[in-house]
């Protein structure tokens, strides 16, 4: 195995196809069918960072991640999301 190799380049291909999968649905049911698949794939990026920074955020405060939590992080990502059709 090459050394200068990262875990990106190890799994490029996985993680392209979770992206075009994610940047479909995003296309499909937000109404963005007006955006290109590397616009897409940003939004589906920052979707996952938001979710991220939302939980690590209630690990640190010591808040239990439990279904109640993860619904209220949905509904906040959610919002954004819906959010951007007003921009396109």
């Amino acid at each position: 195995m090459d050394p200068t190799r990262d875990a990106f380049d190890e799994n490029e291909a996985i993680i392209v196809c979770g992206l075009d999968i994610e940047a479909e649905l995003i296309r499909r049911h937000l109404g963005l069918s007006k955006l290109g698949r590397k616009k897409l794939g940003q939004i589906a990026i920052a979707r996952r960072s938001m979710i991220l920074v939302f939980l690590s955020v209630t690990w640190l405060n010591g808040i239990e991640v439990d279904e109640e939590r993860e619904a209220e992080i949905s509904d906040m990502v959610s919002a954004f999301l819906l959010g951007l059709q007003s921009q396109y």
